[in-house]
Formats: C-alpha cells, sequence, structure tokens
C-alpha cells in the first residue's frame, strides 16, 4: 500500500513542480513587460480570514491608488507589512496594454 502511495505521489509531485516553474517563469516574462509607476496606499484592508481553524485570523491588504494616462486605478496589494500606512506611496508595475492590473 505504501509503495503504491509513493507511485501516485511521486509523479504528481514532480507535475506540480513542473506547473509551479512555467507558471513562474510565464510571470516573470509578463512581468518584465510592465511599466513602473508611483502609487499611494489609501487604507489597510482588513477582513476574516476564511480559513478559522486556529481562531479568529485576519488578512491585511494595503488597498494602493495610482494614476496611469490621467486615470486612476485601485489596486488590491498582495504584501502587507506593519510598517505601511495610509499615505505611503509604494513603487508598482502595472501592465501599458491594461493599467488596471498591477502588481
Amino acid at each position: 500500500m505504501g509503495k503504491l502511495i509513493l507511485m501516485v505521489l511521486g509523479p504528481l509531485s514532480g507535475l506540480m513542480f513542473l506547473i509551479s516553474v512555467l507558471s513562474y517563469v510565464g510571470d516573470s516574462k509578463k512581468r518584465a513587460s510592465y511599466s513602473q509607476c508611483t502609487g499611494t496606499i489609501q487604507r489597510i484592508w482588513k477582513r476574516r480570514s476564511s480559513n478559522n481553524d486556529y481562531g479568529k485570523q485576519y488578512l491585511l491588504s494595503p488597498i494602493v491608488q495610482y494614476t496611469v494616462n490621467g486615470k486612476t486605478y485601485e489596486m488590491v496589494g498582495n504584501h502587507y507589512s506593519k510598517d505601511m500606512e495610509p499615505g505611503q506611496q509604494v513603487i508598482l508595475l502595472y501592465d501599458p496594454d491594461d493599467p488596471s492590473k498591477a502588481i
């Protein structure tokens, strides 16, 4: 039974690793074509985590506003650190073909 599990999990792990690498390479190429701009943190979004196995868990994300070609956009940041605060300026990358897409 243990060998059967290893026979299934081994190739599955390899496949998942390959998918991760391909995704990273694709994202890296895409980011290389992104443009840079400065945004301003408008607020810190605090929301309850969907995983409540450990009690009350909260996720924090900065809401960043930025302007490209005279049009203003907002994005939810995927990284938060305790030194972030509203009014702080941050560097972000946006897709020049669709400035609403930013990282």
